[in-house]
Parts: structure tokens; sequence; C-alpha cells
């Protein structure tokens, strides 16, 4: 899920033509950071993307030494990053959780619990606002 919502994230975005190196790098991050999930290694898993792959992406496009829209570049990289990859890694890492976490359920039961409250939100809001909104 990861790598097809980067892939998707990456083509709604402006990638300069001198970043695909550092593209290959961010795809290369995802396995990675699931290897950490199933190590469970909570402490690399927690600190690898926002850490380590946003020290050493940019470094990388300092290396090519392209300087033109660096930033947003940079900037849309990461976040794309963390949006896509360092989210969704928790399911995973909710579903690897000891079964003392969580006796009743374990990590399943509480990623069906996420999923509930996302719905339930999701039906709330629809309901807030038909009822409560000012336009329909």
């Amino acid at each position: 899920m990861s790598f097809l919502a980067l892939k998707e994230y990456l083509s709604l975005i402006p990638t300069r033509r001198a970043d695909r190196i550092v593209l290959f790098w961010a795809y290369l991050a995802i396995p990675i950071q699931y290897v950490w999930i199933d190590m469970r290694w909570y402490g690399m898993f927690i600190v690898f993307l926002p850490v380590f792959v946003f020290l050493l992406l940019p470094l990388q496009m300092v290396l090519i030494g392209e300087t033109s829209g660096f930033l947003r570049a940079a900037g849309t990289l990461h976040w794309g990053l963390m949006a896509t990859v360092f989210s969704i890694s928790h399911v995973a890492f909710l579903l690897v959780l000891p079964k003392t976490v969580n006796p009743h359920g374990g990590g399943p039961g509480l990623v069906l619990y996420l999923v509930f409250l996302t719905q339930f939100n999701d039906v709330a809001q629809y309901l807030w606002g038909g009822l409560l909104g000012r336009t329909r």
C-alpha cells in the first residue's frame, strides 16, 4: 500500500528530472521501513523516515547539484513520504504488536478499532453537515 500511495503521490506532484536517483532512494526506503516492523524494532521504525531519510535524501539532492526548485522538491518529497509511507506503516506496526498490549483483540483488534473510528467519523461528519450545515 505504501508503494502504491507514494507512486500515486509522485505522479501528482511536479518532480525535477535531476531527482530521479533521489526518487529511487525514496522508493528503497519503503521496504527498509517494513523490515524494521518485521524485526519489531520500534526505535528504528519510528526514527528511520523522519530522521535518517530526511537527512539522506537532501544530501543526495545537494550532491546532484541542481539548485533550481530545491526547497519545493525536498519539501514535497519529504512530506509525501510522511503521508504515504510513515503513516501507513503504522497500521502494519499495529498488526505485529504483542497480545499483551491489547489482550482481547491484539494488534488486529486495534486495526479494526482504527477502521471503525474512521468510518464513524465520516458518518458523523456527513450527518452533522446535512442536519446542521448552512447549505445542502
